[in-house]
């Protein structure tokens, strides 16, 4: 009973939608790169490390989180970009396929995974780092907010409700791959960025780097929201990038707004974990991956494609 009353609190039900819409930001860069860039970057999380703790240390020299989300963004965009020309064409340009590029770039994003981790231990150190930030109680309805809480989840929302608004304005139409240019259906690709994009001529060798930059930047984003509403640490990326892999199986492969689902359930599942069990967070996250792959005894494709074929 008492987990129960934890669990239905006002304050714990809105975290949960907070977390939801975070993890969503988080699984929308990933997908994005898995679907223009053809990487899965499983080094994911460490870019919303990188960018949490980029916040704590500017919140140390007295520059406010809203600030750091200004300069995190351009930031990780520019990253993102640099990376992507100076590593991934160069693995793209001697694969012989499209199937070998994709092993060596998971491999190298485990590289790039492993570097973050120790060069983020040297400069951050391993203890927890919070910082305040709007800790003033709102009065809505019945209940009082940490008005942090209330503007991370306003400001997720927009991130994510612009996404999709952009998403639905091509949704009907035809999209140019990101990677080769040829013509495929809008739905199953990259619809978000290709409307923003679509001024880059398909043949441009920057292309498919901006799109990767563009993941990236989500990422980045993401570890700034996070730091604004919980203590960050140089270990928190790996679970936050296992989570965004589960997230868009689940939602399904190649599915935008398959890896927006995704995410936002499954963080409103760790959310509500977290209240009970902490520890429990990724078992959980494990145990329903699981159960997408092997008891359910229809051969899973993602939530997006089951409604569909259904």
């Amino acid at each position: 009973m008492y987990y129960l009353n934890a669990i239905l609190t006002l304050d714990t039900l809105f975290l949960t939608l907070v977390m939801g819409a975070i993890y969503a930001l988080i699984s929308m860069g990933l997908g994005i790169q898995l679907i223009a860039a053809k990487t899965l970057n499983v080094s994911v999380g460490e870019f919303v490390m990188v960018g949490a703790c980029m916040t704590w240390g500017l919140a140390q020299v007295g520059i406010s989180p809203i600030w750091a989300l200004l300069l995190c963004s351009p930031f990780m965009l520019i990253l993102g970009y640099a990376l992507h020309r100076l590593l991934f064409k160069r693995i793209k340009r001697i694969s012989g396929s499209s199937t070998i590029f994709e092993n060596k770039a998971m491999l190298l994003t485990f590289g790039v995974l492993f570097i973050i981790q120790d060069n983020s231990a040297r400069v951050w150190g391993t203890m927890e780092m919070y910082y305040p930030f709007l800790l003033m109680p709102i009065n809505i309805g019945r209940g009082f907010f940490p008005a942090n809480l209330l503007f991370v989840f306003v400001l997720a929302a927009v991130i994510v409700g612009l996404a999709y608004f952009l998403y639905k304005k091509v949704s009907g139409g035809q999209a140019k791959s990101a990677c080769d240019g040829q013509e495929v259906n809008a739905d199953k690709k990259l619809a978000v960025v290709s409307y923003v994009m679509k001024y880059i001529k398909p043949g441009s060798k920057t292309r498919t780097s901006l799109f990767f930059a563009i993941g990236l930047m989500f990422a980045g984003v993401s570890g700034v929201l996070l730091s604004m509403i919980s203590p960050v640490h140089t270990g928190m990326g790996m679970g936050h990038g296992i989570a965004a892999m589960i997230a868009i199986t689940i939602g399904g492969l190649g599915s935008l707004r398959g890896s927006l689902i995704g995410g936002f359930a499954l963080g409103v599942v760790g959310a509500l974990v977290s209240v009970v069990e902490p520890s429990l967070q990724l078992v959980v996250f494990y145990m329903i991956f699981m159960a997408m792959l092997i008891i359910i005894p229809l051969r899973w494709r993602g939530v997006v494609h089951r409604r569909r074929g259904g």
